[in-house]
């Protein structure tokens, strides 16, 4: 998942700069700078946190980096445009504050906003979710299954995962709208008091 840092209506902004002093230009680029290097992380990992019942350090410690993808000059300085980039594979309901309740129910609160809910296996909802060091499993089909007092037995087992990635939570559309728009307004925000 990747996402740009860069001037929005660029046009309108060139032409407003053509003329401006050196300054300036060197603001522009220490504002961009400043959010690309620490800024956005922080900005991403506060506004996933409000949808989502995740530590923030989860969401930044997923972050790659950031790479210039491109640039213009202005009165002699090189303002970059950066892209950021998160990668993860989805995480395990154990960061969604999961717990195990009596007689082995197993419930995870993914969303801030939702109560806790009964953990399932989305491949194998067939199969109980059960807690072994920690991590919860599933039993998966064999070629033999059997039935047993204990439950099933003679079938391999399998961390469950939930569908949530860093990258799928930054795209939801309770987060990326809201992401886009800080980061925005921190530009505006920080340009406005190096100008002042």
């Amino acid at each position: 998942m990747a996402m740009t840092i860069d001037l929005r209506n660029y046009d309108e902004v060139m032409n407003n700069l053509t003329n401006c002093k050196k300054d300036l230009a060197k603001g522009t680029k220490r504002v961009l700078n400043d959010l690309a290097r620490r800024g956005a992380k922080t900005i991403v990992g506060t506004e996933v946190t409000k949808v989502y019942n995740i530590k923030k350090g989860e969401v930044t410690g997923a972050s790659r980096g950031y790479k210039v993808v491109d640039s213009i000059a202005l009165a002699g300085v090189t303002i970059d445009t950066y892209e950021l980039e998160w990668r993860g594979r989805p995480f395990t309901p154990t960061h969604f504050a999961m717990s195990v309740l009596k007689r082995g129910t197993v419930k995870w609160k993914p969303l801030k906003a939702s109560g806790k809910i009964v953990l399932k296996s989305t491949t194998y909802p067939q199969f109980p979710v059960f807690v072994a060091k920690g991590l919860p499993f599933t039993r998966t089909p064999g070629t033999r299954p059997r039935k047993t007092e204990r439950g099933w037995s003679g079938l391999p087992i399998d961390v469950v995962r939930s569908h949530l990635s860093v990258p799928q939570m930054i795209d939801n559309e309770k987060v990326n709208p809201n992401v886009e728009r800080e980061i925005n307004r921190r530009i505006e925000e920080k340009l406005n008091e190096y100008l002042s």
